[in-house]
């Protein structure tokens, strides 16, 4: 691994990409694959997240899950989370709302 890829891997890191079955959201799920996330993809069209996250474990061999979620509920948010085996989601490292 050279220097740069190193510099900014992301290995061993969980990432969640809300709204990640369009295309911005979407390249930027692409992206932290390609650095070594494993990538959570969360979209209201659930397939579209579906279709992103198999593309990601394609391409870098990685995790990454999609899952319909309505970021803007907290339940469905706190339930996805805890819906990804690779995460391990309590309160001190969940936050769902504005930042204060």
């Amino acid at each position: 691994m050279s220097y740069l890829e190193n510099l900014f891997s992301l290995e061993g890191k969980v990432a969640v990409a809300i709204g990640a079955g369009g295309v911005l959201a979407g390249a930027m799920a692409d992206a932290l694959g390609a650095a070594g996330a494993k990538v959570a993809v969360l979209d209201l069209n659930g397939e579209a997240a579906d279709e992103r996250a198999a593309g990601i474990r394609e391409a870098t061999g990685g995790d990454a899950l999609g899952m319909a979620v309505d970021a803007t509920s907290e339940e469905d948010a706190f339930f996805s989370m805890n819906s990804f085996s690779f995460f391990s989601v309590n309160d001190r490292n969940f936050r769902h709302g504005p930042l204060q």
